[in-house]
């Protein structure tokens, strides 16, 4: 074999494994996301505006069942999806929407992907244990970003941080504070609990 196709087999081995990599953290994290009954986040959503020239940032904590339940408390509000109802509730104005959805599973898709990101996303390996680059697979639908950079913690095992631009072309940053994942779900976690004197709104 001559030094050039030596030279060029050694630049594709190179090129396909940044691309697809062998298996590292980020494979056991996403296994154990997709294996798990349900997951808790505890995470800071960061939105930084280019129009508008700032940063806005909110905390936030989501639990997400394997089969699309969830609950987000985000700064007060919540959004609470039972299986059958969307919750959208509002601390604030003591006003709870509530949305039977025929389509529930678009909407749980569209919260539930982080949980099972190799059935949504393409992994190419950036830096292996630590940073990746996620590209939507064709056909796949869904208002979930075209693509990701991801970061995880390859000491916890767990997602550190995520990035996208949304459809305006801002960047949005989650900062994943702490990532729990629990063999089975606290069900009550999903059961809607709001004061007796709220506004309840059925759509």
């Amino acid at each position: 074999m001559t030094k050039l196709k030596v030279s060029l087999l050694g630049l594709s081995l190179l090129i396909f494994g940044s691309s697809v990599g062998v298996a590292d953290s980020f494979d056991k994290i996403k296994a154990d996301l997709a294996n798990s009954d349900c997951t808790r986040f505890e995470f800071i959503s960061i939105l930084e505006s280019s129009i508008f020239d700032v940063v806005d940032s909110t905390e936030g904590q989501a639990y997400i069942a394997s089969d699309g339940r969830y609950n987000i408390i985000v700064t007060g509000d919540q959004y609470l999806f039972d299986g059958v109802n969307l919750y959208s509730y509002s601390a604030e104005n003591n006003q709870v929407v509530i949305e039977t959805l025929d389509s529930g599973y678009v909407k749980s898709d569209e919260i539930s992907y982080i949980t099972r990101l190799d059935d949504y996303y393409q992994t190419m390996v950036v830096t292996p244990d630590r940073q990746y680059r996620l590209l939507r697979r064709p056909g796949v639908l869904g208002d979930i970003p075209d693509s990701m950079t991801v970061w995880v913690n390859s000491t916890r095992m767990v997602l550190e941080l995520i990035t996208y631009l949304d459809v305006n072309e801002e960047l949005n940053r989650i900062v994943i504070k702490n990532q729990t994942v629990d063999s089975k779900c606290l069900e009550n976690s999903f059961e809607p609990t709001f004061p007796d004197s709220v506004e309840r709104i059925k759509l």
